[in-house]
């Protein structure tokens, strides 16, 4: 997750904002397979509000479908 993590934050620090959604919808899904259902909750709501802030079509319907699985 580290690497990830760091990954994420280059990407940041080029300006690639739409590949840093994906990266944290890429984390959300790792936390989620591993058990970590809060915290992977977390992180694809806050890559959702920015999904959606951007106007993403196509992801923001791939990060509910991965919520609405975890609620279950």
């Amino acid at each position: 997750m580290e690497i990830l993590e760091h990954g994420i934050n280059l990407l940041k620090d080029l300006g690639m904002n739409a590949t840093v959604l994906l990266g944290e919808y890429i984390k959300g899904n790792i936390l989620a397979q591993s058990g970590q259902i809060e915290m992977a909750c977390e992180t694809l709501e806050k890559a959702l509000t920015m999904m959606e802030e951007t106007g993403m079509m196509y992801w923001p319907d791939r990060a509910r479908e991965v919520l609405v699985r975890l609620e279950e």
